[in-house]
């Protein structure tokens, strides 16, 4: 691309703006959705870091769950598995929320613990 500085610049820009390109960020929610698609299709990178990012609210579940301190890492690793089980059963079409499906099974998954 050119270097250009002012109308250049924005007769550029509005080029585009009338072509199909669209300027917007992509919403948290579209990048969960991308980032299960390609952790469902293998990625270890990418269910890595759904894991991690879902590690804070497992950890709290489980500690308000446990009776005592022996309890917390067994419950965990529960709610950890838990998460990567929702990975793979995560459907878009469906219309719910990924967030939800991960929270519905990490809570059932401490509650049979």
């Amino acid at each position: 691309m050119p270097k250009m500085f002012g109308a250049e610049l924005i007769i550029y820009l509005n080029g585009l703006e009338e072509s199909s390109y669209i300027f917007r960020d992509i919403t948290k929610e579209e990048e969960a959705i991308l980032l299960v698609k390609l952790a469902q299709e293998g990625d270890n990178l990418a269910k890595e870091k759904i894991v991690r990012s879902f590690l804070y609210y497992c950890i709290f579940r489980c500690v308000k769950k446990a009776t005592n301190s022996q309890d917390v890492i067994p419950l965990i690793k529960k709610a950890i598995n838990s998460v990567s089980i929702a990975i793979t059963k995560y459907d878009s079409s469906k219309g719910y929320r990924f967030g939800t499906l991960v929270a519905f099974h990490i809570r059932r998954a401490i509650g049979e613990a």
